[in-house]
C-alpha cells in the first residue's frame, strides 16, 4: 500500500522555523542617541547655565527678612473713651415723617428696567423706574426698579417677601422728611 500524505522532509522544515522566529528577532542592537562626550558636554552647559542665572537674579534672603519697620503713628482718644463712655447721638425724629421705600434692582439699560417693570407689575406691586448717576461714574446713567412708598415697616416687609419669593433681592431704604 502507498502512502499519499506528504511527508515533511526534515531539512525544508527547519527553514521554516528559522525564518518565522527570525520575523520577531532585530539584528540590531540598542545604540545611545548621545556620546558621552555630548552627554557631559549638555551637562557642563546646562551647569554653568544654571550658576550665570543665580548670580545674575542677586537674590540675598539676608536683606529680605532683616527689614526693621517702625511707626509714627499716634492715637488720641478723647477722656471719655479712655473711660469707656460710650458716646451717642439724640436723634429726634418726632417731627420727621418717614417711609419705605424697596429697591428691586439696579440696570444699566433702560430697557432692561423696563421689562423686569412688567414682570413685577404681575406680582401685584406698584414699581416706578428711578434715573441716577453714580458719583464713581458721573456721565453714567443708572436705572433702578423701586416700589413703594410704603407706610409701615410691616408693609413693606410683606412687598419684599413677594420679590423675595419671586427669585429677587430686594433692599429696604428709608425716607424720611420733615413736617
Amino acid at each position: 500500500m502507498k502512502d499519499f500524505a506528504k511527508r515533511i522532509n526534515s531539512k525544508n522544515s527547519s527553514k521554516k522555523n528559522k525564518s518565522v522566529n527570525q520575523k520577531f528577532i532585530t539584528k540590531k542592537s540598542f545604540k545611545n542617541p548621545f556620546s558621552l562626550k555630548t552627554g557631559l558636554t549638555l551637562a557642563i552647559f546646562s551647569a554653568l547655565g544654571a550658576f550665570v542665572l543665580i548670580s545674575s537674579m542677586n537674590t540675598d534672603v539676608k536683606k529680605i527678612a532683616g527689614l526693621d519697620i517702625t511707626s509714627n503713628i499716634e492715637f488720641s482718644y478723647p477722656v471719655g473713651l479712655k473711660e469707656d463712655w460710650i458716646y451717642t447721638e439724640d436723634l429726634d425724629r418726632s417731627n420727621e415723617e418717614c417711609n419705605y421705600i424697596l429697591q428691586i434692582e439696579t440696570y444699566g439699560r433702560k430697557i432692561y428696567a423696563q421689562e423686569e417693570l412688567t414682570n413685577i407689575l404681575k406680582l401685584g406691586l406698584q414699581p416706578y423706574i428711578n434715573n441716577y448717576f453714580s458719583s464713581k461714574e458721573p456721565g453714567k446713567a443708572y436705572y433702578r426698579l423701586m416700589s413703594g412708598p410704603y407706610d409701615s415697616k410691616s408693609a413693606v416687609n410683606n412687598a419684599r417677601e413677594i420679590l423675595i419669593k419671586s427669585g429677587r433681592s430686594p433692599l429696604i431704604r428709608q425716607r424720611c422728611s420733615k413736617n
